[in-house]
């Protein structure tokens, strides 16, 4: 594990945190930058052998599986991660997304969106956030998108949900910022993630969509990492309640993704 090239090795030395959907894009790159700045870090996710592969990686690092699609799975991950011990940060990476027509989409899947991006992430944080309150200290963060604020086509589901974790995580931030706790979201734009599936190998796809923020760029995750480590730092200290938009300008310039970047249908 080498060191962060931002941030001091020691930012978040001696303190714990929770990591869900550790095993790839946003939430792996978080699981590793946390643990260059000195963090032992709880890995959660459904894979078990790439949640195995991350943890070699991360010098003291627990792994906890969990799908959190299933019932009762949130409450059971919150349950483990407090048996190892104080738990100082939480970060709600775990995500699901589908990209269709909003008549295609079934209950089932509606249901799988909440479950895994609203549900999940409001039981892990309520449970967590209860046993900070002993110890008058700690730092939440939600990974929401810039589609809570923006919908675009074939994403009505995804977008709900994201909308949900803005309302979520302001409402945390009001209900644990008198004990201590700080609660913020992180809303990317565009994160070359496995989400994206095939088509970040599309070099038209991923220049045109590009031309939707002021960048002109794509995020990696590892950027939108680092502005998770910040939340969680003691450099974050006044900041609460916020959804902190990493989008290179796509939602405050007004340039949006054209439609027909995703699609018909």
């Amino acid at each position: 594990m080498t060191g962060h090239p931002t941030f001091n090795a020691d930012l978040l030395a001696g303190r714990t945190i929770l990591v869900t959907g550790a095993t790839s894009g946003i939430g792996a790159a978080t699981a590793r930058a946390l643990a260059a700045v000195g963090a032992r870090v709880l890995a959660s996710g459904r894979d078990e052998a790439k949640l195995a592969a991350l943890s070699a990686d991360l010098p003291g690092s627990i792994v906890l599986p969990a799908a959190l699609d299933e019932a009762g799975a949130a409450d059971k991950l919150a349950r483990q991660a407090l048996e190892t011990g104080d738990v100082d940060g939480l970060v709600n990476c775990a995500g699901f997304g589908q990209v269709k027509a909003s008549k295609r989409f079934t209950e089932e899947e509606i249901d799988r969106h909440f479950a895994v991006n609203v549900r999940a992430p409001m039981l892990i944080a309520i449970a967590l956030g209860e046993a900070m309150k002993e110890r008058r200290r700690g730092a939440i963060v939600n990974l929401s998108s810039v589609q809570g604020a923006v919908g675009t086509p074939h994403q009505i589901a995804y977008a709900s949900t994201k909308g949900a974790v803005d309302a979520m995580t302001r409402a945390l931030a009001r209900e644990l910022g008198p004990h201590g706790i700080r609660v913020n979201a992180v809303a990317p734009g565009l994160v070359a993630t496995e989400m994206w599936g095939a088509a970040t190998e599309d070099k038209a796809f991923m220049d045109a969509a590009a031309q939707g923020n002021a960048l002109r760029m794509w995020a990696t995750p590892q950027m939108i990492a680092d502005t998770i480590v910040f939340l969680l730092s003691d450099a974050a200290a006044f900041i609460a309640g916020e959804v902190i938009v990493a989008d290179g300008g796509f939602v405050h310039t007004g340039n949006l993704v054209p439609e027909t970047a995703f699609g018909r249908g």
